[in-house]
């Protein structure tokens, strides 16, 4: 993908778009020596409240920026 792919990507990522559902958050703890997982977590995003909605979405919008500069 490029730049601009990426970019219309970013885009969608609002709470009251149509075309982005989010279903599920999944939330998953590792141990940083071996990558084992100690504790994982799934929420309904619909159950989470709207600051916390709003906050995954602005971290999912950072993932991609960052993947531009890698």
């Amino acid at each position: 993908m490029n730049k601009k792919e990426v970019a219309h990507i970013r885009k969608q990522f609002k709470l009251d778009n149509h075309l982005m559902q989010i279903y599920d958050i999944l939330n998953v703890y590792t141990m940083k020596e071996t990558n084992e997982i100690y504790h994982w977590g799934r929420s309904p995003f619909g159950l989470v409240d709207r600051e916390k909605q709003e906050l995954y979405m602005g971290n999912f919008k950072k993932l991609l920026t960052k993947r531009i500069g890698s």
